[in-house]
């Protein structure tokens, strides 16, 4: 089909603009022809400057006359109006719009008329506009250009709320007899600063100065908040911004109430080599027995040569109920030290010096291992003997404050000042091949040399031993996958392996395998211990099999079982136990180890693992739940536990957990938690948050009862109320947050 003739009028108008545009051109592309055609008293456009329009007309008086879809383009500038005139007289430029001119840099500025000169860096506009970033406006009576870097703007009203006809005020903006923008700083400067919300003034500021939104770092006011607590009373947060150089920066907030004076504190630096950030707070508190408190937190990372890594941190607190009561944190021991490594493809190797400080209730600093070194090197050689060979080197020790000497086996724990230091050489080999078609199997052989040295243990333990530790493995495996209907696939996998540990425990304290877990991912491990002070001696098999179906949609769904059974008891030299009865890992018959997950392509994740006894009653067990979807985001954790004396306590552990979050609406979003302690019958900690979003603002209400810590028995309610103005420092995420008008 032909495409329909053009009218003439059309035809006309777009041979007459072509022509025009090139003329233009063509008259700035050689200055000497274009004096010939203009009257000398006219002075030549702008050196690479260009004009494009439906018409230009040149009077007698030497005129220009630009009219229809005027378009002038000088430098990086761009002016778009509806006619343009200059007159050699004044020597500028007469614009009806509506105007739009785009700079350099992220600012436009739109007009009804104004008069510029021909460079289009000085003037004046009227009923003007500065968008910045397409979101910010500053809407002005007047506004002056100068030296193509300021704009002077009289009378003017700023927000980044979409404003509808006859819609009322905005829900927020600022209000200004004088405000500069300050384009090459993108800094604005505003005089006598009123800031309304829906129309209603709510603060006042002689002077302030705000970044554009085009900045990503500068120094001024951030984000305030509200904040209400039962313990720490009523006040605001106003965070001052300092930007020191373009790779440091400091941040104060100060925190006034009836009950405390804080000002808190973030400093942060980037190295060529790294990064380092220390945080901390000092306060004043009316309530508190200390009056002066705070804390000190700090960290760093850097990059030495030779790709060796440097990690630091430092954490320090003048109470134990500091961090709890202003809400900084919920940790109940702090660590501080300095971590060396370098990670390599073959070889790893890594050293680090730690130091520790409880603010649990009940647990004296002076006979916790405060000061603890740790060592470690390990070299892989892939291909020794047909097989693969590690070789390693681990040290560790560990220091109490108290000089206190243990009196026995029945001892007062908290009264022991026992120091441990060892040190271990370890030689695994490793082989696997495939047997019948269908097993994957694979032998180890090892051998552990491991030394001890232990200090203020009284008569509880040798004050010196040493080990060799032989060791082998064969594992067994026999993956069978099946294809199933519309593209599902299964894999169903038994596996099997032997374990032979050869000597006897030492007589030596045992400070690092206190904690016993025993799940999926060391049920075919060597030894359920977590540390080399104690291992697992004698004959024992591990057997479990693993089930896993994945749909064609992304679907899975797994299960998976196992048990060890062992010739022998692990007992330690005066015949107890080494591994706790409630860790389902002890005696020659361990609990069945039942795990199973549960994945859909919709978001959903669920995972459950339980530990059977000998008739099959659990003894532990745990459960997670998760949901993520474009509106909701749920998550749910349940964790019981039998425990006894040889787990340190009576009675029983269990506790659920859940939060999550559900968007009402485009803009408004609802949140909680809740932290449930089923055993004691009591919660240990709620919260709920909601949240609105628009175009320009950000305002966040949240309510939150902490109750009882491990560091302190206060119970503390609190408030906090956060209003975010978009547009200077906040985004909406890549979220379309912009409002509706109503049809009137």
């Amino acid at each position: 089909m032909s495409r329909p003739a053009a009218s003439g009028a059309a035809r006309r108008s777009r041979v007459s603009r072509r022509a025009l545009a090139l003329a233009a051109a063509a008259l700035i592309a050689a200055p000497a022809a274009a004096q010939q055609l203009l009257p000398p008293e006219t002075p030549p456009l702008p050196q690479g400057a260009a004009l494009f329009a439906d018409r230009i007309e040149i009077d007698e008086s030497g005129r220009l006359l630009a009219i229809g879809n005027v378009e002038m383009l000088v430098g990086k500038t761009r002016l778009v109006a509806h006619s343009l005139e200059y007159s050699s007289e004044t020597d500028s430029l007469s614009i009806v719009g509506p105007i739009t001119i785009h700079g350099e840099d992220v600012a436009t500025v739109v007009a009804e008329s104004g008069q510029l000169d021909r460079s289009l860096r000085a003037g004046a506009l009227r009923q003007a506009r500065i968008i910045v970033n397409d979101h910010v406006q500053f809407a002005a009576r007047t506004l002056d250009r100068e030296a193509g870097r300021y704009s002077h703007a009289v009378r003017v009203s700023a927000t980044s709320c979409r404003i509808c006809e006859g819609g009322g005020p905005p829900l927020w903006e600022i209000r200004a007899r004088h405000i500069v923008h300050d384009e090459q700083e993108r800094q604005f400067h505003i005089d006598r600063a009123q800031l309304r919300i829906l129309g209603v003034p709510v603060a006042a500021l002689p002077r302030m100065r705000l970044a554009d939104p085009s900045v990503r770092r500068a120094t001024g006011f951030l984000v305030p908040s509200l904040h209400n607590s039962s313990v720490l009373g009523v006040g605001a947060k106003i965070p001052y911004f300092v930007e020191i150089g373009s790779s440091a920066d400091i941040t104060f907030t100060p925190f006034v109430t009836d009950q405390t004076r804080t000002m808190e504190m973030r400093y942060r630096q980037a190295f060529s080599s790294g990064r380092a950030k220390l945080e901390g707070a000092f306060s004043n508190d009316e309530y508190a027995t200390r009056r002066d408190r705070g804390y000190l937190f700090g960290e760093g990372a850097f990059a030495l040569p030779s790709d060796y890594r440097l990690n630091l941190e430092g954490r320090a607190v003048s109470d134990d109920s500091y961090l709890f009561e202003h809400g900084y944190s919920d940790l109940d021991r702090l660590k501080s030290g300095a971590a060396i490594e370098r990670p390599q493809r073959d070889e790893i190797s890594r050293a680090s010096l730690d130091h520790y400080h409880s603010l649990r209730r009940g647990e004296e600093i002076a006979t916790l291992p405060a000061l603890v070194a740790d060592g470690a090197y390990e070299l892989r050689r892939p291909g020794t003997a047909g097989g693969e060979l590690r070789l390693s080197a681990r040290m560790h020790a560990h220091q109490r404050p108290s000089d206190n000497e243990t009196d026995g086996p029945d001892a007062d724990p908290w009264a022991d000042g026992r120091d441990v230091a060892r040190i271990g050489f370890n030689a695994d080999w490793r082989r696997g091949w495939t047997a019948l078609g269908v097993v994957r199997a694979q032998t180890e052989a090892r051998l552990h040399l491991d030394g001890f040295s232990i200090a203020d243990a009284g008569d509880t333990s040798e004050r010196a031993a040493a080990q060799a530790t032989p060791a082998a493995a064969l594992e067994l495996r026999a993956p069978f996958v099946r294809a199933g209907r519309g593209g599902a696939a299964q894999l169903l996998e038994p596996v099997l392996r032997f374990d032979w540990t050869g000597g006897e425990n030492l007589r030596i304290p045992n400070d690092e395998s206190t904690q016993i877990e025993f799940d999926e991912g060391n049920l075919f491990a060597p030894s359920r211990f977590s540390a080399p002070d104690r291992r697992e001696r004698g004959l024992a098999a591990a057997y479990g099999v693993g089930w896993q179906r994945n749909g064609p949609s992304g679907a899975r769904t797994s299960l998976a079982l196992g048990q060890i059974l062992r010739e022998r008891e692990q007992l330690e030299v005066d015949g107890r136990s080494s591994l706790p009865e409630a860790s389902g890992a002890a005696g020659t018959r361990s609990a069945l180890l039942v795990a199973a997950q549960a994945a859909t392509p919709g978001g959903l994740l669920a995972t459950a693992r339980t530990l059977l006894g000998s008739n099959l009653d659990p003894n532990r067990a745990e459960a997670r739940a998760g949901y993520e979807s474009e509106d909701v985001s749920l998550n749910w954790a349940y964790a019981w536990l039998e425990t006894g004396e040889d787990a340190g306590s009576e009675g029983e552990v269990s506790e659920w957990a859940t939060a999550g979050s559900y968007r009402l609406s485009n803009h408004w979003t609802a949140g909680g938690n809740w932290r449930y302690d089923t055993a004691a019958n009591r919660s240990v900690r709620g919260g709920l948050e909601f949240t609105y979003e628009n175009e320009c603002a950000e305002i966040r209400m949240s309510a939150e009862r902490k109750f009882t810590s491990p560091a302190q028995m206060t119970s503390s309610t609190e408030f906090s109320f956060t209003v975010g103005l978009r547009g200077f420092s906040l985004n909406a995420g890549g979220r379309n947050l912009v409002r509706g008008c109503k049809k009137r």
